[in-house]
């Protein structure tokens, strides 16, 4: 996505003195902010040009933005055919950037109130209360097993291991993945099962993005196994934030253009290279999975969905005998339920699972060098910003 204050092309330099450019900055009316895409990060530099910058809502102008934008995000389905979930683009609220964004935005249901207002609402309501005791469970001896959270740590090697990743300059770990900084058995621990499905990095990502998750998510470890702390939306991600954000923008005034498309990468190499995050689908390719339950013994309600997803969809499965890749929605429910030692002839009769491939679920988390990501404003521009997760601060 790409933030474009000028009515200018996208790359055109603007050649003005300095008083004539400290007058344009203080001038909101003159600034033309183009934004180019529809995810959250797009989302979120519309509503603070128009807080905090103060542009005219006339001069925000969102391409490719409408109500139903993001579809990484919207769920679809029935009950009769099948739900498909994609929670796994959740964005994570143990943030205090997703908490601001949340906080100026008008909720749906009331006004009154916040979006953050009602997800903490949401949060407090008893019939919401979840009643799991853990989210990370194990293949036991003829039944799963909770994992014990005094056994999620890692040993003491591996924690000066970690200590020293941390204190690593970010560009001497340029091109390293993290399986060059730890050995085999880093990855054999439970806490890194922990982490590494929390987040879906893998050994091969990049050891950057390892130490920028640590800076951020180390102190909540002790919590990544209680369901009851992870926070969450009353509906889907698109009905509770996606769509109350695009009202809010579209109510206010903001322009909502649809149809373009502008390549900058070949233009400059300042403006980064996207096919390092596109083009490795072996590292960032995930399968998620949707299982409806229609009046099954194995839960108490008529109609229940239940998410999941591979962290390694290419492997080869222990039952199925083939990766899950190649596996039908009934294969990779029976392969979930034998490996949790759960009754298959029970539940299969009453189940409708629907798998889906998400090629570029990763691609942030891969190995990269600093070129690749241009920074969020390019050197030497003064007219154009990347936002996004592909991007990097100048620090």
């Amino acid at each position: 996505m790409e933030t474009v204050p000028s009515s200018n092309h996208a790359v055109q330099h603007d050649h003005i003195s300095g008083d004539a450019r400290k007058q344009r900055i203080q001038s909101p009316d003159m600034v033309q902010a183009w934004i180019i895409g529809n995810g959250i990060a797009s989302l979120a530099a519309a509503v603070y040009l128009l807080q905090d910058a103060r542009l005219p809502a006339r001069n925000i102008h969102l391409l490719n933005a409408h109500r139903g934008c993001d579809l990484k995000v919207k769920s679809s389905g029935d009950a009769e055919n099948g739900y498909i979930l994609r929670t796994g683009d959740l964005p994570f609220f143990h943030d205090r950037c997703v908490d601001s964004l949340l906080s100026r935005i008008p909720s749906t249901a009331d006004p009154c109130k916040s979006i953050l207002d009602t997800v903490r609402d949401s949060e407090r309501d008893p019939k919401n209360q979840c009643k799991s005791v853990a989210r990370f469970v194990k293949r036991g001896d003829g039944h799963p097993e909770k994992l014990a959270l005094k056994n999620c740590h890692f040993e003491l090697k591996h924690r000066c291991e970690l200590l020293k990743l941390v204190l690593e300059y970010e560009r001497s770990l340029k091109g390293k993945s993290i399986e060059d900084i730890f050995d085999a058995s880093f990855f054999r621990s439970d806490a890194w099962k922990l982490w590494s499905t929390t987040f879906a990095i893998r050994p091969q990502h990049s050891a950057m993005e390892l130490r920028r998750q640590l800076f951020k998510y180390a102190d909540k470890l002790k919590d990544f196994n209680r369901v009851s702390t992870l926070h969450r939306t009353q509906y889907t991600i698109h009905e509770s934030i996606v769509v109350p954000i695009t009202d809010f923008l579209h109510d206010e005034g903001v322009d909502l253009a649809t149809n373009s498309e502008i390549k900058l990468s070949h233009k400059s190499i300042h403006y980064g290279e996207p096919l390092t995050f596109s083009t490795k689908i072996n590292k960032t390719r995930l399968e998620s999975f949707t299982v409806t339950l229609h009046n099954s013994a194995f839960l108490d309600e008529n109609v229940y969905v239940v998410w999941g997803y591979g962290l390694y969809p290419d492997r080869i499965d222990d039952y199925v005998r083939k990766p899950m890749l190649d596996c039908s929605g009934e294969e990779i429910l029976i392969q979930l339920l034998q490996q949790l030692h759960f009754p298959v002839d029970q539940i299969l009769p009453a189940a409708i699972t629907i798998p889906m491939i998400r090629p570029l679920a990763t691609s942030s988390l891969v190995n990269w060098f600093p070129d690749d990501r241009p920074y969020v404003i390019p050197k030497l521009i003064t007219n154009l910003a990347f936002a996004g997760a592909t991007y990097r601060n100048a620090v």
